[in-house]
């Protein structure tokens, strides 16, 4: 055994992220070793990769296509995509091969994650078969991860092959398959049976979406294991140390080794002073410059490196805790919406039987995942015969209510009693009502016939004429309405065609208000659109400067309402040069986050906040309005890189100082300009008047007005409105007091 010891302080400052490197180094070496070795035993096999490649997944999918393709295996695959995983999903519909195609084997091979969805007729598919054999193989020569699901079939039956694994088997020796083959499919059967994995019906009693979001996470911790350690992106000098440790490890290659990295933290506080003075002297005056040398120059050595060590221990320490997430609510809704405690967003309909265990579960998870608050009603779950207060309270409370009609849905007197609330607050409270006729006919539905009137016919044979007739009614009118028809296909993209369709709907209700007296706004929003439009798919910066009071907040409104519905993931910060000086930064952060990620995260400082926004909003598109921004520091604290968001993001921000959108480098530049004398005299006269221009009586005045407030919209909104229905003399006092103060304004400057 041998000890490596270097003193190099250098190294010392940056060791977790030298051990990081050197580690990944290390690792790939070995792997590469065990890939030779393994190569060596099976020729032709290709290489697992360290990390994917463009071509390469994460996850490889193998299941029955009968089974599962257009349910289960849908929806898992729609929630792993949704969450950025790359996903190989095998089809198995009828291949003429009679092997697995070396495409098909590569694609096993290089995913991370290998995710056999065993079913019940999942072995009489012999491809299944022979893809569950190779994931076997990668399992034990290259050390894949291999996570089973056992979708409604006992672990037992797989492993000795019994019920319908002992029918299929049968059929493959009737068929004379090679009894080599055979056995190599029962073998990797029973070895898939004894790993740890899923079986659905042990799962909270079979609930397929509590089951997905178990996977969902269990894949997503995994691949965080294969990832590799990442450093700051401004090292410098990181490369020679690095060196310098692998030369001396490779010397001593085959013995057992244990390196030692030791030095001053902080090192006599040369890089940590660089990267802080540097960021703090970034685009600062050649005055501050000087006065922070100043400053340095009368700090003694050992003040300096002792309050680099208290800054180091709070930044390391905040890492620490950036972890440490406080949830108000996994379902919480935007704070836009802002609804009271006992409200929800969207009130799900269903009949239990029918749909409850998958369609209706992973529907309620996927609206759940996207922050949207819902309220679930099992129509097994209840005792009495009304519908509870509480229950209708719900309804009238949700701001979207979705029935979904199956073929038992008819014979719950619960669902009926409800859709007629449904129906009920649709035409007096203006309610929002979404079916999902599910794997029934509308006209069915309208008409009460086929499957679904023989369940509301029998169900109306026990209760009241009375109620019967109000169920026919509701029945009629939700037939009728827009919604989604689904009667085969993929399960997963229709719920994920609800979820898009309820947040548009719910994103309806949070647009900004603004005044519906705007003048002139219309050419200043084609302009801008104009230009974006005009510019690639990348995340774009816009930026919108011009005097206090011009209209620029009026003009971000129109264009945040404008393309709302384009975006999933939507903030807009208002006022900020004055809310950072009353509550700071971090306040400004933690209200971006929240709006986004529709959770609150609690921060330590500045540096915590951009290290949640740059990691945790980096795959999401975003339409950010930040309104009223004075430094740079505000827009690199919120902001700061394009990186941060997915492709296609929009950040628009609005400033007084031009300078600030020429130091941030943005990508467009738009100067809001003063209104026009006619526009001006319009919109003054909507304010003072109610009408687009002035009586004659008062046209003199007017224009004298609007020829003192220089095309300023604030200007003109808040003098018309102080006016309006005041007498002329007082009008004369008022453009004297103007005047006055222009002349003043004048001579100061």
């Amino acid at each position: 055994m041998h000890r490596l010891v270097l003193s190099n302080p250098f190294v010392a400052l940056v060791a977790p992220i030298l051990l990081g490197v050197l580690a990944h180094k290390l690792l790939s070496k070995r792997r590469a070793s065990a890939q030779r070795d393994a190569d060596d035993q099976h020729p032709g096999t290709p290489s697992p990769p360290i990390q994917p490649s463009g071509n390469d997944f994460d996850v490889f999918l193998s299941f029955r296509d009968v089974d599962t393709r257009t349910g289960f295996a849908d929806y898992l695959y729609c929630s792993l995509v949704d969450v950025g995983i790359l996903v190989f999903m095998d089809n198995n519909e009828p291949r003429l091969a009679e092997r697995l195609s070396e495409d098909f084997m590569q694609a096993i091979s290089n995913s991370n994650i290998l995710i056999p969805i065993i079913s019940k007729n999942y072995a009489s598919d012999k491809r299944c078969l022979q893809e569950l054999v190779c994931m076997m193989e990668c399992l034990k020569q290259r050390g894949h991860r291999v996570c089973p699901i056992f979708y409604k079939v006992k672990v037992a039956e797989v492993r000795y092959q019994q019920g319908h694994f002992e029918e299929a088997f049968r059929n493959y020796e009737r068929r004379r398959f090679d009894p080599e083959v055979v056995a190599k499919w029962k073998k990797a059967l029973a070895e898939v049976s004894c790993l740890k994995g899923w079986e659905s019906e042990k799962v909270v009693d079979g609930r397929e979406g509590e089951l997905i979001k178990l996977v969902v996470e269990k894949v997503l911790k995994e691949l965080k294991k294969v990832k590799e350690l990442v450093g700051d992106d401004y090292l410098v000098g990181i490369d020679s140390p690095v060196e310098e440790v692998m030369e001396l490890v490779n010397k001593n290659a085959s013995a057992t080794l244990r390196v030692g990295i030791y030095g001053i933290e902080g090192i006599e506080g040369i890089p940590l002073a660089v990267k802080d003075i540097g960021s703090f002297l970034c685009e600062k005056p050649s005055r501050v410059w000087r006065e922070t040398i100043q400053k340095m120059q009368n700090i003694s050595h050992m003040a300096v490196q002792e309050k680099l060590r208290i800054i180091y221990e709070g930044v390391r320490e905040g890492r620490r805790n950036t972890k440490d997430v406080s949830f108000v609510n996994p379902a919480m809704p935007s704070p836009s919406i802002s609804p009271s405690e006992n409200d929800y967003e969207v009130f799900l309909n269903f009949r239990g039987v029918d749909t409850r265990r998958d369609f209706t579960d992973y529907l309620y998870y996927s609206l759940v995942d996207v922050g949207i608050r819902v309220f679930t009603d099992d129509d097994e779950l209840r005792v009495g015969k009304r519908l509870s207060e509480d229950l209708m309270q719900a309804i009238r409370n949700s701001n979207i209510l979705i029935p979904i009609i199956s073929v038992n849905y008819a014979s719950s007197k619960w669902c009926l009693d409800e859709l007629v609330q449904m129906m009920k607050c649709k035409r007096r409270l203006g309610h929002i009502v979404l079916p999902i006729f599910y794997k029934v006919e509308p006209v069915d539905v309208r008409d009460q016939k086929g499957r679904f009137g023989e369940a509301f016919h029998y169900s109306g044979r026990h209760f009241d004429q009375k109620f019967s007739k109000e169920w026919q009614q509701a029945l009629t009118e939700v037939s009728s309405l827009r919604g989604w028809q689904f009667a085969n296909g993929y399960e997963g993209e229709l719920v994920k065609s609800v979820v898009q369709d309820v947040l548009n709907e719910l994103k309806k209700t949070v647009e900004l208000d603004f005044s519906k007296n705007l003048v002139g706004i219309d050419s200043h929003v084609e302009e801008v659109m104009k230009l974006i439009n005009n510019s690639s798919g990348a995340t774009l910066c816009v930026g919108i400067y011009g005097r206090g009071g011009i209209g620029k907040t009026a003009l971000v409104k129109v264009i945040y309402n404008k393309l709302l519905n384009q975006f999933e993931h939507c903030s807009f910060i208002v006022d900020i040069r004055e809310s950072c000086n009353r509550n700071g930064i971090s306040y400004l952060q933690n209200q971006l986050i929240r709006d986004i990620l529709r959770r609150d995260i609690r921060l330590h400082n500045k540096d915590h906040g951009i290290h949640i926004i740059s990691s945790e909003l980096k795959n999401k598109k975003v339409l950010i309005i930040l309104d009223d921004l004075d430094t740079t520091d505000q827009l690199a604290a919120l902001v700061g890189n394009p990186n941060w968001f997915a492709p296609g993001s929009r950040i628009f921000v609005t400033t007084r100082d031009k300078s600030v959108l020429v130091r941030a480098s943005v990508d467009i530049k738009y100067e809001h300009k003063e209104m026009d004398e006619e526009q001006s005299l319009i919109l003054f006269s909507r304010h003072a008047f109610r009408s687009d221009s002035p009586p004659s009586e008062f046209s003199a005045l007017a224009h004298i007005v609007v020829s003192i407030t220089g095309g300023l919209p604030l200007a003109l909104k808040g003098v018309g409105s102080f006016l309006c229905g005041k007498p002329s003399m007082l009008w004369q006092e008022m453009i004297c007091k103007m005047q006055k103060c222009l002349k003043m304004t004048y001579q100061k400057s």
